[in-house]
């Protein structure tokens, strides 16, 4: 499987757990072990990040507007954070609007995992920010060991 999503996966905006062969999946996996190493509630020094992905509060906020541009009826709350299911809802739809937008600025049918894992962790236009090259390295890294 190449590090890539295709812009047809992304507009699905659908969850990655148990979805057999939902390239989502690969990353999900990744990010998990840089974020909590599968914690649900690790011991962080962000006290406004939570969960098994560190979702931040804003990132919630926004996952609930794009749900509702979307027509949508799903909204999170802060609590479902530390929901594993939830937090892989809002991890899609997260990657989901900002990759399809990503595609869609640069005309692209796909986009890489690393652009995904660098607006995850820099938010939208994350993957421009030179702060997100670590995070990176470490999604990477995670990857290659599959």
């Amino acid at each position: 499987m190449t590090n890539t999503l295709q812009l047809a996966h992304l507009a699905l905006l659908v969850p990655c757990l148990s979805t057999p062969g939902n390239p989502l999946d690969t990353l999900w996996n990744a990010v998990v072990q840089v974020e909590s190493h599968g914690d649900l509630n690790p011991k962080t020094n962000d006290r406004d990040s939570r969960g098994i992905v560190q979702i931040r509060v804003k990132t919630v906020i926004d996952c609930n507007r794009i749900a509702k541009l979307a027509g949508d009826v799903r909204r999170w709350t802060l609590d479902d954070r530390l929901s594993v299911e939830k937090s892989c809802e809002m991890f899609g739809v997260y990657l989901g609007f900002y990759g399809a937008r990503y595609c869609k600025r640069y005309k692209v049918g796909r986009v890489p995992f690393e652009v995904l894992a660098r607006i995850w962790n820099g938010g939208p236009d994350g993957w421009r920010k030179q702060t997100t090259d670590d995070y990176w390295a470490k999604v990477r890294k995670e990857l290659e060991r599959g």
